[in-house]
């Protein structure tokens, strides 16, 4: 199943104009800047605005202009999550999700529901009113009762903006879980580059309403990081656990799609880790210093060899952006203009890449 959209949408002198295919499985986020036009796609793709062009989702076409053909929102099956959860606040929780399944026609057993509302966390919760739950449980009502209704596609904006630190943690943990139960193709509005690192695996990028880049996680954040501020640039691995230090409360990972002789391996927090768990991991550049030399003698676990494979001299502040080869993957490192001349770094030198932090999403 691919989503396909060409579309033009004018709005309060602000432009949309794409023309896409997107996956038909897994979660694609829509990055960019605010006012680029995520929301704005996806109120095109849900109905709720009507612009000019096409869009079909694999055989039903849902809008073409040209053949003065329109599908009202209403009709398109396709699950929508606000920025804001809009529960009825006169149903408890189990009753918004079974009133959403009754309109839509979906009939499920109890013990369907049952599965679904454990994995988002919902089991205690379910007679409760909306006022009494926190902004993540209302989030995760509302991811249930979209998985439930059966969509062939869900569109999420910003779902995670009204949470604080903690408990938007928790609901990105329960959306990985969420992801898992369920083949339908998710395109999930964000501008936080964390939440991208932690569940996308694809990023359709826009720039004042237009796609500036399209391709899978891991490989842009490897190989376009112009496309990122200093502040969001960092390095996204998929890696298996390999070792639990239960004395220190460490484990020790293997990084996958490395194609060295010898393997690529880190030490990060052991806590919640199991033997051969697949992991995601993410390294802010600001993490990663870099030695011409290897100091076994330091608090650093993680002193890496690399190849420097590219540089880049940020012209809008002294910053460099140097790239690192680690066997196939890519570590980026954000140093200042004068420890690139300190170090007199070259393109094909072999350095130490420290890594002084890392973030471990299961």
């Amino acid at each position: 199943m691919t989503l396909k959209v060409k579309l033009s949408h004018q709005i309060e002198g602000f432009t949309l104009n794409l023309d896409q295919a997107l996956p038909s499985k897994g979660l694609t986020a829509i990055f960019g800047p605010s006012g680029c036009g995520k929301t704005t796609l996806l109120r095109c793709i849900a109905g709720l605005y009507k612009g000019v062009g096409t869009i079909s989702l694999d055989e039903a076409s849902w809008q073409n202009t040209g053949a003065n053909q329109w599908l009202p929102a209403h009709k398109r099956n396709l699950a929508y999550v606000f920025q804001d959860a809009r529960l009825l606040p006169h149903l408890n929780v189990l009753q918004n999700i079974e009133l959403n399944m009754k309109l839509r026609g979906v009939i499920k057993t109890a013990t369907e529901i049952e599965e679904i509302t454990e994995a988002c966390g919902l089991t205690s919760h379910l007679e409760q009113w909306p006022h009494q739950l926190s902004g993540g449980q209302k989030q995760r009502a509302c991811l249930a009762r979209a998985l439930l209704c059966e969509p062939d596609l869900i569109l999420m904006d910003e779902p995670l903006s009204a949470l604080d630190s903690k408990a938007r943690q928790e609901a990105i943990e329960y959306l990985q879980t969420f992801k898992a139960k369920t083949n339908v193709p998710i395109l999930y509005v964000t501008h936080s580059v964390e939440e991208v690192s932690q569940l996308a695996d694809h990023i359709l990028m826009l720039d004042q309403g237009e796609a500036i880049h399209f391709g899978s996680t891991l490989q842009t954040f490897a190989q376009n990081s112009l496309l990122f501020e200093s502040s969001q640039l960092a390095s996204v691995f998929e890696a298996k656990v390999v070792e639990i230090s239960s004395a220190h409360q460490l484990a020790r990972a293997q990084l996958l799609h490395n194609d060295q002789l010898e393997t690529t391996h880190v030490w990060l927090p052991g806590t919640g880790l199991s033997d051969e768990k697949q992991i995601r991991l993410r390294v802010s550049a600001r993490d990663v210093s870099i030695s011409l030399n290897h100091n076994k003698a330091q608090s650093i676990l993680n002193s890496l060899p690399a190849v420097v494979s590219d540089i880049c001299c940020m012209t809008e502040s002294s910053t460099v952006r140097v790239s690192l080869a680690l066997g196939s993957n890519t570590l980026h490192a954000q140093i200042t203009q004068r420890s690139l001349e300190y170090l007199q770094l070259k393109v094909g030198q072999k350095i130490w890449a420290q890594v002084k932090a890392l973030s471990v999403f299961d």
